[in-house]
């Protein structure tokens, strides 16, 4: 019988914890930027976004071109516009492999909603995108907590006979 954590799984979780941490340091930086330099750093990644789709992406690089758009021509807001907008269906018709990076880069993860909506949605995301995404959570929490540890918030629903926990 194998005892849980093993050794290797004790490296992959401090890896992981490290991974979350510089995540999480990261979104707190960026907390105190300026309009301008949340501004800035938008429109560089959504340029970086645009390109990289286009470039390596096959289901974006062929709607995109069916359309006469090329990321060359994103010039300001703007060109937003120009932009072909991708429908939920569109991406839900297409293969995994219509949708995923031909470069090769860290390994990414074929995701799905639950499909709340009806038809679940899927996306390739890899581990840094999903370390960001949670940190992202992470703080969006701790400010809905008012800063505070959620040991210091209690939840209590106003029934007839209910104590208070």
């Amino acid at each position: 019988m194998h005892r849980f954590p093993q050794p290797e799984s004790l490296a992959l979780l401090a890896a992981r914890e490290q991974a979350l941490l510089s995540a999480f340091d990261t979104v707190l930086a960026r907390k105190a930027w300026s309009r301008q330099e949340i501004r800035t750093e938008q429109w560089r990644t959504l340029r970086a976004l645009v390109e990289h789709a286009f470039t390596t992406v096959p289901m974006y690089r062929e709607k995109y071109s069916a359309c006469g758009f090329h990321p060359s021509q994103l010039g300001s807001l703007d060109d937003l516009a120009q932009i072909p907008v991708l429908s939920k269906e569109d991406l839900r018709r297409a293969s995994g492999e219509a949708l995923r990076s031909s470069v090769a880069g860290p390994p990414a993860r074929l995701l799905a909603s639950s499909g709340s909506t009806g038809v679940p949605s899927r996306m390739w995301r890899d581990e840094s995108s999903l370390w960001n995404f949670t940190a992202q959570n992470m703080a969006f929490y701790f400010d809905w907590c008012g800063g505070q540890p959620i040991e210091s918030h209690r939840i209590s629903s106003p029934t007839p006979n209910s104590e208070e926990l």
